[in-house]
């Protein structure tokens, strides 16, 4: 389905608070030139199930964008793209970067972290490209997509010896709502044992949800979130012991505004946890999506990844 979908659209330690104003850019790529290379990763990905869920009540649609009604599927297949660098067998055990895709908790695909995943296994690192039930095509809760999540991390630590990966050295990263998710894996208590990522990067991260419920209504939004805003909101349940983070954010970010990250920032200042908060001047919303950003955040993400342990190899 990832190959379909991705044809159609081609026609197919540090501790305390770091902030930055500015990174170094890279070239630019046309939207046709990210495409090609996310097609060329495709072709080089194993795709495999990671966790079969009972019962799930699919969604359905008709062709104006209306749901005409909903019908219970035996099971789903959640799957993980795989990328492995090259002799990825050989050698010590390597870092996993397993990635979430943003898309507002409704929509998304794995494809959007392709370009990300394949210059993370130049870093010699097992890239993980994860699904997690989406909010359009079943009924689900964030709490729910959280545990997706974890399921995809302990999945990869629990394989860890079928790829040659360090089970200690597992880091997540996500866009958006992946954001997120890779944060709420790394910080929300009550998840089940080798859930936790060692390290997390994140991209313009949904943190918090008192923002969202002043537009939709506390009601809804804790309705969406399958639980209470403070149960399922990061700051609040930021500790001690939680794992190391860079966060890029958008100077202009109209969708989740630059404060939310600023003050999870400095949250995580005051219990003295590493956490780099790097601002990109001028940007809005999903800017790691396209060049000139792609390339030079997962350069500043390696440096900060192996100043905290995670055996990547330098910039390339």
């Amino acid at each position: 389905m990832w190959r379909q979908r991705l044809r159609l659209r081609l026609g197919w330690v540090g501790i305390g608070l770091m902030v930055a104003t500015s990174v170094a850019l890279s070239a630019n790529r046309s939207k046709q030139e990210l495409l090609d290379a996310r097609a060329q990763v495709l072709a080089r990905l194993e795709v495999v199930p990671f966790s079969r869920l009972p019962d799930v009540m699919e969604k359905k649609w008709d062709g104006r964008g209306k749901m005409t009604g909903t019908r219970q599927l035996e099971f789903l297949d959640l799957r993980v793209g795989i990328l492995r660098p090259e002799h990825g067998a050989e050698g010590p055990p390597r870092p996993a970067v397993v990635f979430f895709h943003g898309g507002g908790f409704h929509s998304g695909n794995p494809d959007q972290f392709f370009v990300q995943a394949d210059l993370y296994a130049d870093r010699g690192a097992v890239a993980f490209c994860a699904e997690y039930r989406l909010k359009n095509n079943v009924e689900v809760t964030i709490a729910e997509q959280v545990e997706d999540a974890r399921a995809a991390i302990r999945w990869v630590r629990q394989n860890a010896g079928a790829f040659n990966v360090d089970p200690d050295q597992i880091v997540a990263v996500g866009g958006s709502a992946g954001g997120y998710l890779a944060l709420a894996s790394a910080i929300l208590p009550g998840g089940r044992p080798g859930a936790v990522p060692n390290a997390v990067v994140l991209y313009n991260p949904a943190i918090d949800f008192d923002h969202f419920a002043n537009g939709m209504g506390r009601q809804n939004m804790e309705l969406s979130l399958g639980g209470k805003i403070e149960a399922y909101s990061i700051t609040p349940n930021l500790r001690k012991d939680g794992p190391p983070v860079i966060l890029f954010h958008g100077e202009h970010d109209e969708k989740i505004p630059l404060r939310i990250a600023r003050r999870f920032a400095d949250r995580a200042q005051e219990l003295g946890l590493s956490c780099e908060l790097v601002i990109m001047p001028g940007e809005g919303h999903g800017f790691h999506n396209r060049d000139p950003y792609i390339d030079s955040c997962v350069n500043q993400s390696v440096r900060f990844l192996r100043e905290h342990g995670i055996a990547l190899a330098g910039e390339n």
